[in-house]
């Protein structure tokens, strides 16, 4: 049985204790401090644009994609989200 999720085969005891570190300072390093770098990123390009307020685009560039991952990220939401996708659109 192979997990769904790269990183917990790669950080799993099956594997060499190099890949098992290299795969805990990815997730932190690259996806953890990536995360706050694109919410920035996102609210800045919203507010300069005039898109939207200050505290709108805060809302729509940092809370409102944490809350819509912790919505689909229960389980196997994504997937049921994109299976269902494929089949209202094709």
């Amino acid at each position: 049985s192979v997990p769904d999720d790269m990183l917990e085969l790669l950080s799993s005891p099956l594997v060499d204790l190099t890949t098992r570190v290299s795969s805990a300072i990815f997730g932190i390093v690259i996806i953890g401090l990536g995360i706050p770098i694109f919410c920035i990123l996102m609210r800045y390009n919203l507010v300069v644009g005039q898109v939207c307020s200050h505290a709108w685009g805060t809302f729509f560039g940092a809370i409102l994609p944490w809350l819509i991952s912790w919505v689909v990220y229960q389980g196997h939401g994504v997937m049921e989200l994109l299976s269902w996708t494929g089949l209202i659109l094709n």
